[in-house]
């Protein structure tokens, strides 16, 4: 008898063990997700990585193992959260059953990585922590955030964008999508007194990208949502009420903000001219699509007649009359983006319509879809699987609102709404796993609940790890980048209109890994520095710049640099570099970025308040 009750404890011992390790195993996986792809810290140094066939191919290949398994083990273990994830499962594995519908191209994989991922995320998090992986998820989107205000500082920094901020998401776009997302699937899980700042400094940092789309549709669901919150306190006979002053950390992040706007704006001065033509392109937004579409019309006629002759067969008249469409809607806005990007996205959205409507039943796969970039996910989807499309962002947008209990967690959907409707790049790992840490704190209904020691111990190693990690590989490309960068000047260059002499100008490229190297301080009259190479079928024109005076009249294979992002040059004989049969290289100097030593601060920062917070969190 007492043998038997000593192996009933033993099992039961062994199994409470077992489901501990699983618990940990799924929060440390749940947080390396977070780290890795929602900070952009793999994004950003995956060129690095790419080149490795040996290590990076066996440790992500070994975390994908790894998750897939405890993603098995905790749907089989934990019948509360196979339950609760099982709306997710099922619409995720339909969107990759759909991908079948077609040959499987290189989007189709990328979809069926991005719902396992989805899948995983979710179901890991369920079955670890939800509310403490859901508040590392929010201190990871307050670290983008930072890092996007260090961003603003320089007009060379880590975006791609002069004047626009985007920290490791190189894309402004992206960076204030991933912003938004972050900050709407986590903002109620940050401790109250914290809410209002987190939710100031995040907005500040997508104001600072200058992503129009996403400040606007932020604007819009925090008014949503705040009216809606004041509606239910009046319905229930509340009476509305704001919860008192704001507390002095919140006016003290308010005013640290506005001075560091200003800030920007005295050192980055593209920072000025990016905003004023984001901002004002929107007032001609209207007139320049009214322009765009007669341009259309234009092309659309011609290239109608062309194609209505060489047809023969019966419906080719039609379907020359919507390929031509098609075609001149895509050689209109080539160039309308340069004028007003508005506009642009709306050429873009009526292309992919059309394509929509013109077939076939089951549409055209989603690199097709992919390709004629419809700005617009619900037009992906439909493109790319027909009517059945329609259905794939609208089941997506639903798990967003699924198991919503109050309106403070209705942001994440509104959000993932705005994103869809205003791009298609949803499957970036990056709004996947915020997406996912978002879903999981709806579905959870957790609070201060405890959680295994052995969890916070291995939450702690993976923001330790990841810093590290970061650091290493800022190290990396520190120590193998070349002093000098050599670049061909090709069809960037451009003749420029004046009639002092034959003038060209060409932009000078970024150097890779922008924000950690730059182009150095090149010599000229007004200062030291390094010098530049201009050179002609591999012969050195000259190494040093002519006057600022000489700009409009350079010539005999001067150069001339004008705001560290264009070349001014003449050739040896003053011909024109584009018809003369010549090759034309710079040698551009490079060196380090003080940008990348803040950013490293930042994060060294971000890890030890992290690491401290973890300490401290309760534990059972």
């Amino acid at each position: 008898m007492t043998a038997d009750v000593r192996d009933d404890d033993r099992r039961i011992q062994l199994g409470n063990s077992a489901i501990m390790v699983i618990r940990a195993a799924a929060a440390t996986l749940s947080a390396v997700a977070i780290i890795a792809f929602q900070s952009e810290f793999l994004g950003f140094f995956h060129p690095l990585l790419a080149g490795d066939q040996l290590l990076w191919p066996a440790i992500y290949y070994g975390y994908w193992t790894l998750t897939v398994c405890f993603t098995v083990a905790v749907l089989v273990t934990d019948p509360a959260v196979r339950r609760q994830s099982l709306p997710v499962l099922l619409v995720c594995l339909l969107m990759i059953a759909l991908t079948f519908i077609h040959p499987l191209d290189w989007m189709a994989k990328n979809l069926v990585v991005a719902m396992m991922l989805l899948i995983c995320v979710t179901v890991l998090i369920l079955g670890s922590a939800p509310l403490l992986l859901l508040r590392l998820s929010a201190a990871v989107t307050t670290l983008s955030a930072v890092i996007c205000c260090l961003d603003i500082l320089f007009d060379d920094g880590l975006t791609n964008t002069a004047g626009r901020a985007a920290g490791l998401a190189v894309n402004p776009n992206d960076a204030a999508a991933g912003l938004f997302i972050g900050a709407a699937a986590t903002w109620w899980a940050v401790p109250k007194r914290w809410r209002v700042p987190f939710l100031l400094l995040n907005g500040a940092a997508i104001f600072f990208t200058l992503s129009r789309s996403t400040l606007l549709a932020a604007l819009v669901v925090v008014c949503g949502v705040g009216a809606l919150s004041m509606w239910q306190m009046m319905r229930n006979g509340d009476r509305p009420r704001l919860d008192g002053a704001p507390s002095g950390r919140t006016i003290l992040v308010a005013l640290g903000l506005l001075i560091w706007g200003s800030v920007a704006l005295s050192t980055n001065d593209r920072f000025v001219i990016a905003a004023t033509d984001s901002f004002g392109g929107l007032r001609g937004a209207l007139s320049a699509f009214e322009d765009a579409s007669r341009s259309v019309q234009t092309a659309m006629q011609a290239l109608t007649v062309q194609r209505k002759s060489a047809a023969t067969s019966e419906g080719a008249p039609q379907a020359a009359h919507v390929d031509a469409q098609i075609d001149a809607i895509g050689k209109v806005s080539e160039n309308e983006g340069e004028k007003n990007s508005v506009s642009a996205r709306a050429l873009f959205m009526w292309r992919a319509f059309i394509t929509y409507g013109s077939g076939p039943f089951f549409g055209r796969g989603l690199a097709a879809a992919h390709e004629i970039a419809p700005h617009n996910t619900f037009l992906l989807f439909a493109v790319a699987f027909g009517h059945v499309g329609w259905l794939m962002p609208f089941a997506f947008i639903g798990l967003t609102f699924y198991r919503v209990r109050n309106a403070g967690q209705l942001p994440l959907g509104l959000a993932t709404t705005a994103v869809l409707m205003t791009g298609n790049d949803i499957l970036f790992p990056s709004f996947i796993v915020a997406i996912a840490v978002g879903i999981a704190g709806n579905i959870s209904r957790q609070s201060a609940a405890k959680v295994c020691h052995y969890s916070l111990a291995a939450l702690r190693g993976v923001v330790i790890a990841g810093s590290i990690c970061f650091i290493i590989g800022c190290s990396a490309v520190i120590v193998g980048f070349d002093r000098y960068m050599t670049a061909r000047l090709g069809d960037g260059v451009i003749a420029i209109n004046q009639s002092s002499g034959p003038v060209f100008a060409a932009p000078i490229p970024r150097p890779g890994y922008g924000g950690i190297l730059r182009l150095a301080e090149v010599a000229s009259q007004h200062s030291t520095g390094r010098p530049l190479f201009l050179l002609e079928d591999g012969k050195v024109l000259s190494d040093a710049q002519a006057p600022d005076a000489a700009a409009m009249a350079l010539k005999n294979g001067q150069y001339l640099i004008w705001r560290r992002k264009t070349l001014l040059f003449s050739t040896s004989d003053n011909s024109d570099p584009r018809v003369n049969g010549r090759a034309y290289e710079i040698r551009t100097p490079i060196s380090i970025h003080p940008l990348i030593l803040l950013v490293l601060s930042a994060i060294l920062i971000w890890c030890l308040v992290v690491v401290s917070r973890l300490r401290d969190a309760p534990a059972e």
